[in-house]
């Protein structure tokens, strides 16, 4: 006759142990050891890995049904003692890579809970109140654990509200991006990480410094693109100044951060293929180049080794073609100008033009 179910865990039992001792009361005393690893791939906590169910004689379905009775014995049980304590530990509002989480799991003695999917997974068969959620959701637990957040859209906003403060100068600093999730109320826990907070925030980067994975439109990569259509080397000193005069935008100085710094270009440079820093301190293009802006193309015409004043440009300029509003806008957002003084301009990359 089949005994009465426990309606008690057993004294002094770690939530570790009790989640062991429930699979082994449903797995028959026949099927044990194998059954005890059937049954947690049944729960999706092991990936399944040689023998399959078939292999001891039996229909996957019954496997299933060890399961499905373990996960009814826990909704009479309740929580186990100590489980509240290691969901705290993920309950506290941070944003973390299951990786990360795993560590903190780990430290506060979990053992087999130390997977994070597996502790929310049991919580909720107890009937536990959860304070997170693993993220990707995956029905049949298929799919392993990225990311552990408080809610999904705490991770959507942290990305979006970084992606926005990237996508104002073309990156950001570490430092100032968590500032502004801290000010949305968005704590991301990645320790000492920075390849961690990267995969957290979706974005790409190089030490202290964060950028989109994707070349999208920022003043950065405009300001690139137009410069490397001249196929030469330039000095990484000369980049900054480039890039705020062609943003669309005069964005206010702000130190450290805009116009950009020259540490933050070399990052940006050393992490690109298209692109490359050379042994003086000058960044030059790799690969096919694209077309030079039209106005860029009438500048360096004009330009090409010498130096004029603002007056004699925009003439040029004019009498090239454009009008006097065009030609005060090329003259104005081109990153291909640098100005000595208040009016002399020349070409960026030329060391000593002739003066005019």
């Amino acid at each position: 006759m089949p005994t009465a179910l426990p309606t008690r865990w057993p004294a002094s039992v770690t939530p570790s142990q009790a989640l062991g001792y429930l699979l082994a009361r449903h797995v028959p005393i026949a099927r044990l050891p194998e059954g005890l690893r059937l049954i947690r791939e049944a729960a999706g906590w092991l990936p399944p890995v040689g023998m399959k169910s078939p292999d001891l004689g039996m229909h996957p379905a019954t496997v299933r049904s060890w399961m499905y009775a373990a996960r009814d014995h826990a909704q009479l049980l309740g929580p186990p003692p100590g489980l509240a304590d290691l969901l705290a530990v993920l309950g506290d509002g941070a944003i973390r890579t299951a990786a990360r989480a795993r560590s903190a799991l780990e430290a506060a003695g979990a053992d087999e809970l130390s997977d994070p999917r597996t502790l929310a997974d049991f919580a909720g068969w107890c009937g536990a109140d959860l304070g997170f959620e693993v993220l990707p959701q995956a029905l049949r637990r298929t799919i392993a654990a990225e990311f552990v957040v408080p809610r999904a859209a705490d991770l959507t906003r942290a990305r979006r509200t970084v992606d926005t403060q990237m996508r104002r100068y073309g990156l950001s600093t570490v430092n100032r991006a968590l500032e502004r999730l801290a000010d949305e109320g968005l704590r991301i826990d990645a320790g000492n990480d920075a390849e961690a907070l990267r995969e957290v925030l979706g974005t790409a980067g190089y030490s202290a410094w964060l950028w989109p994975r994707r070349d999208v439109a920022t003043p950065l990569t405009a300001a690139m693109t137009r410069i490397r259509a001249l196929g030469i080397p330039i000095p990484v000193e000369q980049i900054p100044t480039a890039i705020a005069r062609s943003s669309q935008k005069r964005w206010p100085r702000a130190p450290g951060e805009w116009p950009l710094p020259i540490d933050a270009i070399r990052a940006w440079v050393n992490a690109r293929e298209d692109w490359r820093l050379t042994g003086n301190d000058e960044v030059e293009p790799v690969g096919a180049l694209p077309d030079l802006h039209p106005h860029d193309r009438l500048i360096i015409s004009i330009l090409d080794g010498k130096e004029l004043h603002w007056m004699a440009l925009n003439q040029a300029l004019k009498d090239a073609g454009l009008t006097s509003p065009m030609a005060g806008a090329a003259i104005y957002k081109s990153p291909l100008l640098r100005r000595r003084g208040r009016n002399g301009y020349f070409l960026v990359g030329r060391r000593d033009p002739q003066p005019f």
